[in-house]
């Protein structure tokens, strides 16, 4: 906060920031006053605070009320990764905050690999 006044960003308007800025954004770890969480638990990939463990049965949603699981989405990229792949890129949001992949999946869809 600045003189005590929360300042919101998006992720992708900290993404744009230059990295000392980035880095220290990420390194806050307080709740704004409204209950909005720090930038390392919400933009897991520009504060690089990713958690790449999936649980297998975790589910997300390919649209408003079909939901497919980590598991399920493995084995989409198996059978027809260009599919399993438009589950991964789908835009956090679309189906009114419910989870998509990138959201649970994160080794799945390759947003961080498992070490």
């Amino acid at each position: 906060s600045q003189d005590g006044v929360d300042v919101k960003l998006t992720c992708k308007q900290l993404r744009n920031k230059d990295d000392d800025t980035i880095a220290d954004i990420c390194s806050r770890t307080n709740t704004a006053t409204d209950g909005t969480k720090p930038a390392k638990d919400v933009c897991v990939m520009t504060c690089n605070t990713c958690e790449c463990g999936e649980i297998a049965n975790e589910r997300f949603f390919v649209s408003e009320t079909r939901r497919k699981s980590c598991n399920a989405l493995d084995k989409k990229f198996m059978r027809n990764p260009n599919q399993a792949q438009k589950w991964c890129n789908m835009d956090r949001g679309l189906f009114n905050g419910k989870p998509v992949a990138n959201d649970v999946c994160h080794t799945t869809c390759g947003i961080c690999t498992a070490s």
